[in-house]
């Protein structure tokens, strides 16, 4: 299988901030709490960053599988190693 060519892979996405900011919001317990802008850019990149490698190696697994789409059973098997994969 060749997999040379999934660091090439380009992924579009983009998070709003005001999108990420009311998601945290929604978590915080204290209603007085704010999150910095600088904070919420920060995060807006995480949330890039982990979406474009779960594609990736959503990816890798269809083609492990010759599968020419990519679905959520794909997602489902990287799941966990990239749970992984973030808490290190």
């Amino acid at each position: 299988m060749d997999t040379t060519n999934l660091n090439n892979l380009r992924i579009s996405n983009d998070f709003s901030e005001v999108l990420i900011k009311d998601a945290f919001k929604q978590h915080f317990e204290d209603s007085k709490i704010k999150l910095n802008p600088n904070a919420n850019k920060v995060l807006c990149k995480v949330m890039k960053a982990v979406t474009e490698e779960a594609c990736k190696r959503a990816v890798y697994e269809a083609m492990k599988t010759n599968a020419t789409v990519v679905d959520v059973s794909h997602f489902e098997k990287i799941i966990a190693q990239l749970y992984v994969s973030t808490l290190i």
